[in-house]
């Protein structure tokens, strides 16, 4: 049938529960699919820049894409910051050829991977800020692997030096200057070569470097390359349906950068390698939903759209203390508080059914769920900036009123802050918080002066999320999250301090 051109949504897609799929691509802004082809574009584009340096003048420059907006109804964007953020430590603005081959004061860089006594350094200055940058690992079987000699278990040398990289650039150590521009341009060369080599089992390695890739790259402001590798990792995460439980697909719809000819993993073999599979699946979607929106762009994996029934992950003291195993997830070991298979956990949340915000009590599941939320709303909210009448639309209101009920209450469920709160654990509910309260300055602030209360909720939310941090420093407690410093940034611009 089609489409009877009602505006700002569509009968057909009214009557299927499909709004936002509803595009008309005749107005000022670009659709969701036309943003998507110049997203495209602009990697492309970049990519030969970097395959061919000199060859032409750049054609893609980083900048803040809502400077300058006078717009009424506009979201406060949390777009890249132009200045330091107030919890960030120093980092490297270096620019660096990504091709260049890595050098000594005696030549080309003879190892394949950092020397122990560095590798055994960034190990542990890394591990406890493990959750900032993604690390799905157990890591006492971690440490373990990187000092076998060989063999499948045994980490990837990118993954290893990626690791070096990032302990380098967060520790700034005055004996380590000059190796972060040998590292990265390493690491970039080895990558390549470890996707073409990698067997099934060794694919989490690669995953691994990709996401500590784009954080690191987030952290030196270098967008671009962050979310080529952030979405590079999304892709290889598809790929090796590591968002499906016990499901049986349709041909995969998303391929890996590296045209990996088998994604598909073998079976876990305890409950520690499956809550690995499903930490490593929610950092990738992590990643991916709030750096679309400190980037304000289309995030790659569809909340509304991609049928997820990896469970939500639990921190991995649960999984160690697991060992039973049933059918499903490709023979994977079934873990405690797991949901039963074929639900689709993020449907389900989304959908504001009974008790779906309140399921998960780790610090991992919370985390997964915040930023579901957060990226939901500056959906929901974009919709309303791109076209201001659809506000008039009851279902609309009906869906707004909804969510913002479900992040209150996803906001009341959450586990306290005091005083007591151990440093670590600290950071990570922090940035629960922070996410949960963002999602509620994304959904209510465009909303200002056509709901009452929106003012007053996303003013509130903003000044938590100011006073939160604030107290936190004030106590010492240091952030690593470049996602987290860039969103804070932002709400200090928007807001005040």
């Amino acid at each position: 049938m089609r489409c009877d051109g009602t505006r700002p949504v569509c009968g057909q897609c009214t009557r299927g529960n499909r709004s936002e799929d509803c595009e008309y691509t005749d107005g000022q802004r670009p659709s969701r699919t036309q943003t998507l082809e110049n997203d495209v574009a602009r990697l492309q584009a970049r990519i030969q820049e970097l395959e061919n340096p000199g060859a032409s003048a750049p054609s893609v420059t980083l900048h803040n894409p809502y400077a300058g907006s006078t717009s009424a109804h506009a979201v406060p964007r949390l777009s890249i910051p132009t200045s330091a953020s107030p919890i960030a430590s120093t980092s490297s603005s270096e620019s660096y050829n990504v091709y260049a081959t890595p050098q000594t004061s005696q030549g080309i860089m003879p190892m394949e991977e950092p020397p122990y006594y560095l590798l055994r350094a960034a190990l542990e200055s890394t591990i406890p800020m493990s959750r900032a940058i993604g690390f799905f690992f157990n890591v006492d079987r971690f440490r373990l692997a990187v000092t076998s000699a060989s063999g499948t278990a045994r980490p990837s040398p990118v993954l290893l030096n990626v690791i070096t990289l990032w302990h380098i650039q967060v520790t700034q150590a005055a004996e380590l200057a000059g190796m972060e521009s040998l590292l990265l341009p390493r690491v970039l060369q080895q990558l390549p070569d470890t996707i073409a080599n990698a067997l099934p089992e060794e694919l989490l390695f690669v995953l691994q470097t990709e996401l500590i890739l784009a954080h690191y790259f987030l952290r030196i402001g270098r967008y671009l390359e962050a979310r080529y590798h952030a979405n590079a990792a999304t892709s290889l995460a598809l790929s090796m349906r590591l968002h499906r439980q016990g499901s049986i697909d349709p041909p995969n719809m998303f391929t890996y950068v590296g045209s990996l000819q088998n994604c598909e993993l073998p079976e876990a073999n305890d409950a520690i390698e499956e809550g690995e599979r499903i930490t490593a699946w929610w950092n990738v979607f992590t990643l991916d939903q709030t750096l679309s929106v400190v980037l304000s762009v289309p995030p790659t994996i569809p909340c509304t759209r991609l049928s997820v029934t990896t469970p939500w992950p639990l921190d991995m003291t649960t999984y160690e203390r697991s060992a039973t195993r049933s059918p499903g997830y490709h023979g994977r070991t079934a873990t405690p508080g797991s949901i039963p298979s074929h639900t689709d956990v993020l449907r389900a949340m989304l959908a504001h059914s009974d008790n779906a915000i309140e399921q998960t009590s780790s610090i991992a599941g919370l985390n997964a769920k915040a930023a579901a939320l957060l990226a939901h709303a500056s959906s929901v909210s974009s919709r309303f900036t791109i076209d201001p009448r659809i506000a008039q639309n009851p279902d609309f209101r009906t869906q707004h009123t909804a969510l913002s009920n479900l992040i209150e209450r996803f906001h009341q469920a959450l586990p306290p802050l005091s005083d007591e709160t151990p440093p670590e654990i600290m950071r990570s509910l922090l940035v629960i918080y922070v996410f949960t309260n963002l999602a509620a300055v994304q959904l209510h602030h465009a909303f200002r002066d056509v709901l009452p209360s929106s003012a007053h909720l996303s003013s509130n939310a903003a000044h938590a999320v100011i006073g939160m941090i604030n107290n936190a420093n004030a106590r010492g407690i240091r952030f690593f999250n470049p996602i987290l410093q860039i969103m804070y940034s932002a709400v200090v611009r928007q807001f005040g301090s």
